[in-house]
Formats: structure tokens, sequence, C-alpha cells
């Protein structure tokens, strides 16, 4: 079983993820919405074991699918490295809003879960949006993945490893790619 190898993926993508401008910080989040798949790139605020948080207006489309269906999957590319990581698992939505966390946000990305209109609602223009102090519609997602599919795009031989947990315990594959 290759162990060091999702030791390596976990380090990298804690690493990526606590370190601006790196293409593990952001991801392609997909869901399920009336049964066709849908996907949104996704800010990527933190990995603790196998749990990632992801910060959202609680009003957004993609908050409403996972209510309706919690499965969702997660893609990381690094197009440096040409790596690719996709998790798969299922989401839970958290709406309640730590004063201590809401206060480490910069006030310019607060004002994105302060909008007075919902996002994906049409506007005559995109100067025209307005802000509420009141209220804030912030909310995590956190989405528990259960497995991992690596790909490695790399001469002379590309690597693939998937890994899934069973028992508490990670058990994976070198695959074919």
């Amino acid at each position: 079983m290759p162990t060091q190898l999702l030791t390596t993926i976990f380090k990298d993508l804690s690493t990526g993820i606590k370190t601006a401008k790196h293409p593990y910080r952001y991801a392609c989040l997909s869901s399920i919405s009336q049964k066709k798949p849908t996907q949104r790139m996704v800010v990527v605020r933190e990995i603790e074991e196998n749990t990632i948080t992801i910060y959202t207006d609680s009003r957004t489309k993609k908050v409403a699918d996972f209510k309706q269906n919690p499965n969702a999957s997660l893609l990381f590319f690094d197009y440096i490295q040409m790596k690719q990581i996709q998790l798969n698992g299922m989401i839970s939505i958290d709406n309640t809003t730590d004063p201590n966390e809401w206060n480490t946000i910069s006030e310019k990305a607060q004002r994105d879960y302060t909008t007075h209109l919902a996002p994906g609602s049409r506007i005559d223009d995109p100067k025209n949006v307005t802000y509420q102090k009141d209220t804030i519609y912030f909310c995590k997602l956190l989405f528990t993945f259960t497995t991992v599919d690596y790909l490695e795009i790399k001469k002379p031989q590309h690597i693939r490893a998937t890994y899934s947990i069973k028992n508490n315990n990670w058990e994976g594959n070198y695959v074919v790619p």
C-alpha cells in the first residue's frame, strides 16, 4: 500500500490550503442539483484530518443543493507539478457564526456574506450591489471525505493511487492511470 504517498498528499493539501496563491488553496466543488452535476470554484479554508472547511453565503444554490443531497466531490489541480487530487464524501452545513472566527475574516471578505440580495439574484448593474451590516449570511460547509484519487502526470510514466477509509484507517493501492 502506498502509505508514504498518502502522507505526502495530506501534507501537500495542508500546505497549499494555508498558502496564498497556491493551487490547492482553490478547488472545484461539485454537487448534484435536480439530478445534474453542478460545479463551482471555492476557496478552501482549512483541513483537519479528513474534513475540509469552505466558507459560503447561506443563501447560495450550493447550500440548497447539499441540503437535498449531501454527496460532494472536491477536485484540486496543481498545474505546475501536474498533480490532481479528487476527494469524494459528504457535506454538512454549519450555520453557527462564532464571533471569534467571524472577526478573523477580513472586512472586505465579510462583505461577501452581507449582500442585501442573495447570491445569484438578478441585478441591472454590478455596481448596484448593496451590503447590510445587521444581517450576516455566513455559513461553513464541512466536507468529510472518505475517498482520495491521486494522479501525477509525469514522464516516463504517470502515477495514480486510490484510497478509502475502512474501519477508521486509510487503505489504498496504486492503479493504472
